[in-house]
């Protein structure tokens, strides 16, 4: 139940933020960030979205190492665009993908994305 209260004071703050949107940051390691964003509709309502952002690891690993890693990172995206993911490519060559979820939906996706993202680290 935790959670829902989280969600729910995810969404005051959107509603109160200049920009219509609030983050929550649920994960992070050396390739990845995991997030949930409520953002405020031209209608007023809240909707939630899990957000994925692959960073740019060209300016932290060998240069030797850069296609395998960005080979790795091509399977993620295909992953994530399986499941419905949109995608946007950011200015600092990072790949932000976020979905749509309902709230009654929300703990079953972040628990299946979890999963998918221990079998990519793999």
């Amino acid at each position: 139940m935790n959670e829902m209260k989280g969600v729910a004071e995810l969404c005051r703050c959107a509603t109160a933020s200049e920009d219509g949107e609030s983050y929550m940051l649920l994960a992070s390691s050396a390739d990845h960030r995991t997030g949930l964003v409520a953002r405020i509709t031209e209608k007023g309502r809240p909707i939630l979205l899990l957000e994925i952002t692959l960073v740019n690891p060209c300016e932290t690993i060998p240069q030797r190492m850069i296609v395998e890693v960005k080979r790795h990172q091509l399977k993620q995206l295909e992953g994530l665009l399986k499941r419905g993911y949109l995608l946007t490519h950011e200015d600092n060559c990072s790949y932000t993908c976020e979905r749509e979820v309902s709230q009654k939906n929300l703990i079953a996706e972040m628990e299946k994305l979890s999963s998918i993202l221990d079998e990519w680290s793999e």
